[in-house]
């Protein structure tokens, strides 16, 4: 009997607060012509190896990778491969 209430009271609290995976904003998806911005590949052509990092001032904006060498050496130096020191505070997340 506990157990049935214990997951009953949990199903009504994921319900009334959804987890923080559940919602917020999608992945932008990538484009036919969307080239690495680090190794300059096609990233169509690892579809499995997407990995994106979505600007936070919208989703007007969002550099896409073929693969996550290149994810993390552009996370860690933004300055070296595609934008200026002062656009790494734009950098929202990661989505694999």
């Amino acid at each position: 009997m506990k157990r049935w209430l214990s997951a009953l009271v949990f199903d009504v609290l994921e319900l009334r607060w959804p987890s923080p995976w559940s919602g917020g904003p999608s992945c932008p998806n990538s484009g036919a012509k969307d080239l690495c911005p680090v190794c300059g590949m096609l990233v169509s052509n690892y579809p499995n190896w997407v990995a994106t990092i979505p600007s936070s001032k919208g989703r007007s904006h969002a550099h896409h990778f073929d693969g996550a060498k290149d994810v993390f050496r552009i996370w860690f130096r933004p300055a070296k491969y595609v934008c200026q020191p002062q656009c790494a505070q734009d950098m929202a997340a990661i989505w694999a």
